[in-house]
């Protein structure tokens, strides 16, 4: 996917925007996101299904983001 990388992109879209989903829900929580992986430009294979590292900050126990593997 990118170079220098053992990682790519997530298998399907459906599979990208349920990941993304759980960004979507950290931050109407009122979660902080410190690095946003939905906004990830690879530079290999744009038509792939990306989600780049994502730092998440200030979570309360409550949230999906803390309670749910993602």
């Amino acid at each position: 996917g990118t170079r220098d990388s053992d990682m790519g992109p997530l298998v399907t879209k459906v599979h990208r925007d349920k990941v993304a989903s759980y960004i979507d829900a950290g931050e109407n929580d009122g979660a902080t996101i410190v690095v946003d992986g939905r906004t990830v430009q690879a530079n290999g294979g744009a038509d792939g299904f990306w989600l780049g590292p994502t730092l998440i900050d200030h979570v309360t126990t409550d949230t999906s983001v803390y309670t749910d593997e993602i």
